[in-house]
């Protein structure tokens, strides 16, 4: 129970995200249904080039003026208006059982695997039809003729029947709403379909089994018009045809002319000899388009929904955008290559869709999360504010309250010291006189960081002797040094006066020389130097106390910093070598450091020569 109120809490708590992942989800869906219109199939073959056959077809193509040509009959319309007016069709046009006789044996001398006649040749043709009879190649089991099926749904068979499933086939192709083909169905009669007919000799059982009769199939076209070879009558009737170019085809013959053997289909008008052989192809290589399962593309989608919304989480928004980008190229180009293949059809429209959603609405999710986030910083900030507004306050107020009694604490210790005959009495106060101004100076280091966090600082600048405040400085730490026997050297080139804040400049030059005397060991060196380099005055102070170690070189003059060594040994706030580069960098000068452990300090600072102001970000 825990674990799971744990998991439905967590599941409530990322409802926004899950949410819109689920939004997407479904508009990915709503366009794959979309997708499977027949607009998008049939640019699918509008897209992608011609493909290979599974078997060698030859269309021969009869015209009516070629026909005409061959029984000398252009001229005579008498023939043609009688079949008209006899409701025969206009098939019958081209029926003359000696000249059929002739053509077919110019075909079967070649050997070929089947010959299908898509022009349906009734039994009234027989009433026209003079000469010899000649049944030879006619009922050659090689050769399919086509039937018809009526309003009623049953078979009309031609007049060259010998059984119903012996030379005939049906020729009907299953026509769209918007009159194109697209697929192929065998229909409810005991007759097979020519296009079975012709598939049988190259087919192998199973992919003709897997015709189920009854079942429509999407027919997966190879190429337009022109796709398979054709032969003009007047070349095969003249014999200027090869020796055997028909050996081993499947040849479909059919009219280029006649009314009722054009269709459109999704790469342009074909007659019904080329569609009859594409899905004759079909079902010799079993090449039917396969769309994907419903669930596949449900699974699909999902995958690829959770792939996207884990881009548009992990990385920044210009990133997501590249690789969401090359996603969508990817699931276009693995539908392509699947659908030339495999002749499987997995949706493009609805990914890409998919995708984009995602991008907005995780794009959206992220503006306002970011939004809501820099709400809640500004209201941090502000309350923030108020709080170092407190800060600063309380500090003043208390630093600037302890000053007073830290000044008489100290004028008291003047005063009794002169006095105190005890020397015990005597030591006490003027330990209690040093620690007293030792305070002072931390309390003065504080009122300096509130007044440098608080941008307060102004430089009053003036002509300043840096070599004057050197020497007041040294005349006011000498006790110091003197108390630890440390040797002040003072060598000072003679310099003008640069303009500066005095105090300023007087409180850097105290803070180094007395960190100089702390951790100067006792009987130790201290020497002081100045100089001009080019636009530039130079002080530096030199020790030959322990050193900095190189990995705390870099944070010294972080605030409140202390090295491990010294933490312990000595006292301090860590505050002044920070406020040191701070007076420095505000004079637009720079800070001198370098130690070797063992070997001592150089430390000082530079300051231009040329007045200049500070920079508003100081």
């Amino acid at each position: 129970m825990p674990f799971l109120q744990s998991l439905f809490l967590r599941i409530w708590q990322a409802k926004d995200l899950w949410l819109r992942a689920l939004a997407c989800w479904g508009i990915g869906l709503a366009f794959v249904w979309l997708d499977r219109s027949s607009i998008h199939y049939d640019r699918r073959f509008q897209i992608r080039p011609s493909q290979p056959m599974a078997a060698d077809f030859a269309l021969v193509l009869l015209s009516r003026s070629e026909w005409a040509e061959i029984h000398r009959t252009g001229r005579d319309f008498y023939r043609p208006l009688a079949f008209r007016e006899l409701g025969l069709g206009s098939d019958h046009f081209f029926w003359s059982q000696s000249t059929w006789a002739q053509l077919l044996d110019l075909i079967l001398q070649d050997d070929p695997l089947s010959v299908g006649v898509t022009l349906f040749f009734g039994p009234q043709a027989m009433v026209t039809e003079e000469g010899p009879e000649n049944f030879a190649s006619l009922m050659d089991e090689r050769v399919f003729w086509a039937a018809e099926i009526d309003s009623e749904g049953r078979a009309r068979l031609p007049m060259l029947t010998g059984t119903m499933t012996s030379n005939t086939g049906i020729m009907e192709l299953k026509v769209d709403e918007d009159r194109r083909v697209r697929q192929f169905s065998s229909g409810l009669v005991q007759i097979p379909h020519l296009a079975l007919r012709l598939a049988q000799a190259k087919a192998s059982p199973q992919s003709l089994a897997q015709v189920i009769t009854g079942e429509n199939y999407l027919i997966n076209y190879l190429g337009p018009a022109g796709t398979i070879p054709q032969v003009r009558l007047r070349d095969l009737w003249n014999g200027q045809l090869e020796p055997g170019f028909f050996k081993d085809k499947i040849v479909v013959i059919g009219s280029s002319d006649l009314d009722g053997h054009a269709f459109s289909t999704p790469l342009g008008e074909m007659s019904r000899a080329e569609i009859l052989a594409q899905i004759a192809d079909n079902v010799i290589g079993n090449k039917w388009i396969s769309p994907a399962h419903p669930y596949v593309i449900l699974i699909y989608l999902l995958l690829l929904m959770l792939l996207s919304v884990w881009i548009m989480t992990s990385y920044p928004q210009s990133v997501a955008f590249v690789f969401l980008f090359w996603l969508g190229t990817g699931v276009t180009a693995v539908s392509l290559w699947t659908f030339d293949s495999f002749y499987y059809w997995l949706p493009i429209q609805g990914p890409l869709i998919q995708l984009v959603a995602t991008y907005i609405i995780f794009l959206g999710h992220q503006l306002t999360v970011k939004e809501n986030l820099s709400w809640k910083l500004e209201q941090e900030k502000k309350y923030l504010y108020e709080v170092e507004q407190v800060k600063s306050n309380f500090i003043s107020l208390i630093s600037h309250d302890l000053k007073n009694p830290l000044a008489k604490i100290q004028a008291i210790c003047d005063r009794l010291m002169p006095k105190a005959s005890d020397p015990e009495i005597c030591q006490g106060l003027k330990a209690l006189r040093n620690e007293s101004v030792e305070l002072h100076r931390y309390i003065q280091s504080i009122l300096q960081i509130s007044r440098v966090e608080s941008g307060a600082f102004r430089l009053n600048k003036e002509a300043v002797d840096i070599n004057e405040v050197l020497s007041l400085c040294v005349q006011q730490l000498e006790p110091l040094a003197q108390a630890k026997s440390i040797e002040v050297q003072l060598d000072l080139e003679p310099l003008f006066s640069i303009e500066a804040d005095a105090v300023l400049i007087q409180e850097v030059v105290l803070n180094l020389m007395e960190n100089a005397i702390k951790y100067t060991p006792e009987g130790g060196k201290i020497r002081i130097c100045s100089l001009e380099v080019d636009n530039e005055v130079l002080v530096t102070i030199e020790d030959n106390g322990p050193g900095v170690s190189p990995e705390e070189q870099d944070k010294i003059f972080e605030k409140f910093y202390r090295g491990r060594q010294h933490a312990l040994a000595t006292k301090g706030t860590g505050l002044g070598l920070f406020l040191v580069k701070y007076f420095v960098e505000l004079h637009r000068g720079r800070i001198i450091f370098s130690s070797e452990p063992g070997q001592g300090t150089r430390v000082g600072f530079s300051l231009p020569l040329q007045s200049q102001e500070p920079e508003e970000s100081l």
